[in-house]
């Protein structure tokens, strides 16, 4: 029997287009995680909302498009449920969620962990439009997507850090963001090492 179209939530983390009449965009769905689709942007079947980033939204999705990649399927409908416009109006939570939403599209995590990865895109997202300190922000979300992916970023990354760093980044991590008085430079250098440490031992993809 053929595939039917499956409605989705998810946060659109990439859009681009791709020829004439369609976006391309990467939805992160609870049920698949990162999931390439192509949304119609010209046609009879216009869609009524053009999809952003950081968008949460509900989307249909039909069996994959005949002569396209085979994870590239066709939405047959795209509807906003939320546009974390807060995010779009600080430059800084631009380019961190940003950054954020290129992980999340551009690595691969274990099928048991997209529910937890859901749920922490929600709650960063979230943050991002409505909290101070976006660096921050994106190391805490990147602390944790390593952690609850079972990545040994306590273990290793944290205690092979210098003592000042550890120092540094415990009080980022323990400390709400709205409380937080740190120097962005120095969470800028916890970040960059971080990330080389999910590229250098765990082939992680950054931007």
């Amino acid at each position: 029997m053929p595939e039917k179209a499956k409605q989705f939530s998810g946060f659109i983390l990439d859009r681009i287009v791709q020829g004439e009449k369609f976006w391309r965009v990467v939805i992160l769905t609870r049920e698949y995680g990162a999931q390439p689709c192509l949304v119609r942007i010209a046609g009879k079947n216009k869609t009524t909302c053009v999809p952003d980033l950081f968008d949460e939204s509900e989307i249909l999705l039909d069996k994959p498009k005949a002569g396209t990649d085979s994870h590239l399927r066709f939405a047959k409908d795209y509807r906003l449920v939320k546009r974390n416009a807060g995010i779009s109006g600080n430059y800084n939570a631009l380019v961190c969620a940003s950054k954020f939403a290129s992980v999340l599209a551009k690595n691969a995590f274990p099928t048991d962990s997209h529910e937890s990865v859901f749920k922490l895109a929600a709650n960063v997202f979230r943050a991002f439009g409505e909290k101070p300190n976006a660096e921050a922000t994106y190391l805490k979300a990147l602390w944790t997507l390593a952690r609850e992916n079972g990545y040994p970023v306590r273990e290793d990354w944290f205690e092979n850090s210098c003592f000042e760093d550890r120092e540094g980044i415990a009080a980022v991590l323990k400390t709400p963001l709205e409380q937080l008085c740190v120097d962005p430079r120095d969470v800028t250098h916890y970040i960059h090492r971080l990330e080389a440490w999910l590229v250098r031992e765990h082939h992680f993809v950054m931007e």
